[in-house]
C-alpha cells in the first residue's frame, strides 16, 4: 500500500487490490471517499507519489507505471518501466521500512 498527499487537504492511496483501484480524500474530513479503478487487469499499485494534487504516479511490484489525476482518474494508460519485472529497490525499501510484522518476506 502507498499513500502520498501533496497538499494539506488531498491524500492520495493505492494498495494491495486486484483491481488497481485508488482513493483519494482529505485527511482532515475524510468522510465516504470512493475507491476508482486507475489499472484494470494489471498487477496491484503498491507504491505512489504526487508531486502536484493534479498528478500522480503509481507503481506496482512488476515493473508497470500508470499516471492519474487523482481528481478525475479516467482511464489511464498504464505503462511497462521495468522490463525485468523487478523493480528490487521498492523491495528492499519495504522490507527496511516496515514493521517485522509487516514485512514481506525476502526473496
Amino acid at each position: 500500500m502507498g499513500v502520498a498527499c501533496p497538499s494539506v487537504s488531498q491524500c492520495t492511496a493505492v494498495g494491495d487490490d486486484v483491481n488497481g483501484m485508488q482513493v483519494t480524500f482529505n485527511p482532515s474530513a475524510p468522510g465516504t471517499a470512493t475507491a476508482t479503478i486507475i489499472a484494470a487487469g494489471r498487477n496491484q499499485p503498491v507504491a505512489v507519489a504526487c508531486p502536484s494534487v493534479s498528478q500522480c504516479p503509481a507503481l506496482d511490484g512488476s515493473g508497470g507505471e500508470v499516471t492519474f489525476d487523482p481528481s478525475a482518474p479516467g482511464t489511464p494508460t498504464p505503462a511497462t518501466i521495468d522490463t525485468g519485472n523487478k523493480l528490487p529497490g521498492w523491495r528492499a525499501r519495504r522490507r527496511a521500512s516496515a514493521p517485522p510484522s509487516m514485512a514481506p518476506a525476502a526473496r
